[in-house]
């Protein structure tokens, strides 16, 4: 279950900086974080791009490995779970990578680059590339962890089939213990 959900916010994070990072795109600037907070003059949509991305990998120069895809990886319990993790935050990384150069692009004042480097002519070397294999990725793990869980659900809810029998037996002795009870006490009065 633990799998699932940090699976889920994973796809989260990675939804939200695709849109920070279109969002960039689209406001060219226009929407800077205020004075007098943490990154102030900064694009917001950017800043909310790499903190989606620092949730989904860790920190930036942290490698691939940390953050919500470094967890769920430490969480998958079989290859079949791992491999589209690692896959995915392999993908992730080139990701973060491409958008880094998407920004050199913009923040030098080449808006059509910046846009070929995002949405780009060249689909396979753009940054939607990278998130599609990533979103694929995800998919993939997050199938599979479902599917783990209803294989664990259905083989708990097995161990219950003698349940509603047992409940049944028990609630008859008790209907028939009260029945004896009060038997007694109204044979003392008559």
């Amino acid at each position: 279950m633990r799998s699932l959900n940090v699976l889920n916010d994973a796809r989260i994070s990675a939804l939200k900086a695709r849109g920070g990072e279109n969002l960039t795109l689209v406001a060219r600037g226009a929407v800077t974080v205020p004075a007098g907070q943490k990154f102030a003059g900064q694009d917001s949509y950017d800043v909310a791009y790499r903190a989606e991305m620092a949730r989904l990998l860790g920190p930036e120069g942290g490698g691939r490995s940390g953050g919500l895809l470094g967890q769920a990886l430490e969480l998958a319990d079989d290859p079949a779970g791992g491999d589209p993790v690692r896959a995915a935050a392999d993908r992730a990384g080139e990701w973060r990578e491409r958008h880094l150069k998407a920004r050199e692009y913009d923040e030098a004042g080449d808006y059509e680059q910046a846009l070929k480097r995002v949405i780009g002519a060249e689909k396979d070397e753009a940054t939607g590339a990278s998130f599609d294999r990533l979103d694929a990725a995800l998919e993939k793990a997050l199938a599979h962890e479902q599917g783990e869980f209803e294989r664990a659900a259905r083989t708990g809810g097995g161990a219950l089939t003698g349940l509603v029998a047992g409940a049944l037996v028990l609630a008859a002795l008790g209907t028939a213990g009260a029945g004896v009870g009060i038997a007694r006490r109204l044979a003392e009065y008559r």
